[in-house]
């Protein structure tokens, strides 16, 4: 089973800003179905989760400690995401 993290004070600016739950996006990382690419970043490793849940295309940032999965941050797919996930996904 995943086991998942996450800063309160982020997730509840995250979900001001994007009207995206840090828990819809562990939700999309359980279902496994998403295309996971490397994110940029100088501070660690970080991966885009780019999937579809709850007939929204969503990116979610997030970085693996340990045996637990830290999410970062959460919001809808921008365009180029939106045509990452159409390419393998076909919807």
């Amino acid at each position: 089973m995943l086991e998942f993290e996450w800063d309160e004070g982020k997730a509840k600016k995250n979900e001001e800003k994007h009207s995206i739950s840090f828990d819809l996006a562990a939700n999309l990382l359980i279902k496994q179905e998403y295309v996971e690419i490397p994110s940029n970043t100088n501070s660690e490793t970080r991966f885009k989760a780019i999937g579809a849940i709850e007939n929204t295309i969503l990116t979610v940032v997030f970085t693996r400690r340990n045996a637990r999965i830290r999410i970062i941050s959460a919001r809808r797919a921008s365009r180029e995401e939106r045509k990452i996930h159409s390419s393998l996904f076909g919807k």
